[in-house]
């Protein structure tokens, strides 16, 4: 039986049954694993600093997850699985349940999303070391030179993100490799929580750690990088 004690960061995986454009998107291999057994192997690198949940309604990903000791919550809820479920509600769940179980307070959570298999373990170290020093957000993203409208957000000369506006023109977007964020201040609305508090862009140039798979074209780029 898996013995913690609770922990002031959580690394959140979250790997929900249904997709719309990609079936069985989480359980989608890239050579031997699937996107959410490549995700929980990476998650094992930060295992000294934060405790690991996996948060799925499949129980195929539940079986994958229990053999690498990490915490599961059950399934995860039928309102917080549908494809209208956000993110950021479902890790409001998660944060209040490791609370009321552990009796600890949360002061922050590092977001993980299968769909992002390719990662650099110290951009998060970096990332980690300065949230809490901080306690600002701290999420990755790229700049797109060739497709402008792909860029949502706008980036400072201090790494802030910001809304966009007529002198602030979008030169980024969130590429969701990771989120780092401080756990009072997330709302159920992911660009709410990025640019209503204070969030340091991560600038990520390789096309390899920026990709977030979303379509079969996707998947087929992750499963050539794989290669090198």
């Amino acid at each position: 039986m898996l013995k913690l004690k609770g922990k002031n960061l959580l690394t959140i995986i979250l790997a929900r049954k249904g997709s719309r454009r990609i079936l069985n998107k989480n359980l989608r291999k890239i050579g031997k694993f699937s996107l959410s057994e490549i995700t929980i192997k990476f998650a094992l690198n930060l295992k000294k600093i934060s405790d690991i949940i996996v948060s799925t309604d499949d129980i195929r990903i539940i079986r994958i997850a229990k053999k690498y000791q990490v915490i599961i919550p059950g399934l995860r809820p039928k309102h917080l699985s549908g494809h209208k479920s956000s993110s950021l509600s479902v890790v409001k769940y998660i944060i209040k349940w490791y609370e009321k179980k552990f009796r600890v307070n949360v002061g922050g959570i590092i977001l993980l999303q299968p769909t992002s298999p390719f990662r650099k373990i110290s951009l998060i170290l970096d990332a980690v070391k300065s949230f809490k020093k901080t306690k600002y957000n701290y999420v990755s993203i790229s700049n797109d030179k060739s497709n402008k409208k792909k860029n949502t957000i706008y980036l400072s000369k201090e790494n802030f993100l910001e809304f966009p506006n007529k002198k602030k023109i979008a030169n980024c977007y969130t590429n969701g490799n990771f989120y780092i964020l401080n756990s009072n201040r997330i709302m159920t609305n992911t660009i709410s929580t990025l640019l209503k508090s204070k969030t340091k862009g991560i600038l990520v140039k390789s096309k390899k750690i920026s990709l977030d798979i979303d379509t079969e074209s996707d998947l087929k780029k992750a499963k050539n990088y794989s290669k090198y």
